[in-house]
């Protein structure tokens, strides 16, 4: 009887939620993919709870050239959506520069707990779009750091490639963990899912765990590839890595670790270090066991399934800068 009972309320505690702020940037660039966003804010506003939503949606067009906003001149069309409880706003706005963003987030800063969400493009280093360089993850982890002034405790990478050596490395004092994708990246968003809005109220392991079933609903509900993973940032193992792969680099080979063929650039740390009999390898495999805290994926098409990437050729054109820790153009 007692036991029934312990259960009974054990589960009831177990399952209790803690609100949070959401803190979104999320570009579109043409009519479709508006319609893709307002599909996705109906699932936010039918999921949401208690939470502190805020979404910056910057509207662009294909044909737009759009300089990074650290250098534009005209200001950016953009709507804020905040959704308090039930409470819904929408606001038309112009953004001008980096500050814009970050005084827009503090204005909407409510709990303790944060995740910010980067949904769009990406081409790994930069969010962008074609001929449009909005955001580079230096600027998203500055907007992190001076919007709630410490660490968030998730960063979501709702986008291609962002599970990369370079973006570890440059998210790594902004967040306490990531989410982010080794490989290309679909329609549906991670705004979608259900798990998002119930961030756990209780136990020691509830950030991962709370990116468990996020990853697990997002990977059991999608119908094309995905490869998806939770990383633990700012820790030794990630330092020792990226300094395993600042010194080997040079040495990988573009075309034999590509996760895609055209695209050879993107090469699996792994399989590089692998191919070029890299000594402590075992030691390496290790550490990556340590920051990798969770991995799902659905292979539907031909790509190498990795881990972690580096990315050995600068993948775009955008000339402001013109180098990475990991590479140069």
């Amino acid at each position: 009887m007692y036991k029934h009972k312990y259960e009974k309320y054990k589960n009831k505690y177990l399952d209790l939620t803690t609100p949070i702020n959401i803190h979104n940037i999320y570009m579109t660039y043409d009519d479709d993919e508006r319609i893709v966003f307002y599909n996705i804010f109906t699932d936010m506003l039918k999921y949401n709870s208690n939470n502190n939503i805020t979404v910056i949606h910057f509207r662009f067009n294909k044909t737009d050239i759009v300089d990074n906003i650290e250098y534009i001149d005209n200001p950016l069309d953009a709507e804020i959506i905040t959704i308090k409880g039930n409470k819904l706003m929408i606001k038309q706005t112009k953004i001008k520069s980096l500050q814009n963003i970050i005084d827009i987030y503090k204005e909407n800063t409510t709990y303790d707990r944060n995740v910010f969400v980067y949904s769009g493009h990406s081409d790994g280093l930069y969010l962008i779009h074609k001929k449009i360089f909005l955001l580079s993850l230096k600027n998203f982890t500055e907007i992190i750091k001076k919007s709630i002034g410490k660490k968030a405790d998730l960063i979501i990478g709702d986008a291609c490639l962002l599970g990369n050596i370079s973006s570890l490395n440059t998210c790594k004092d902004a967040a306490k963990y990531m989410i982010s994708s080794p490989g290309y990246y679909g329609y549906t968003s991670m705004l979608s899912m259900k798990s998002l809005y119930k961030f756990p109220g209780h136990g020691k392991h509830k950030l991962i765990r709370y990116g468990e079933k996020l990853i697990d609903e997002y990977i059991d509900n999608i119908k094309v590839s995905a490869n998806i993973i939770l990383y633990k940032l700012h820790n030794q193992d990630l330092l020792d890595i990226i300094n395993v792969m600042k010194q080997y680099k040079d040495k990988l080979r573009h075309y034999v670790c590509a996760i895609n063929k055209q695209d050879y650039y993107y090469i699996d740390v792994e399989c590089g270090l692998i191919d070029i009999g890299y000594q402590d390898f075992v030691s390496f495999q290790n550490k990556l066991d340590n920051i990798v805290k969770y991995h799902r994926y659905k292979r539907i098409n031909e790509s190498k399934i990795s881990r972690l990437l580096i990315i050995l050729k600068k993948p775009n054109k955008y000339k402001r800068e013109s180098c990475d820790v990991f590479y140069c153009r």
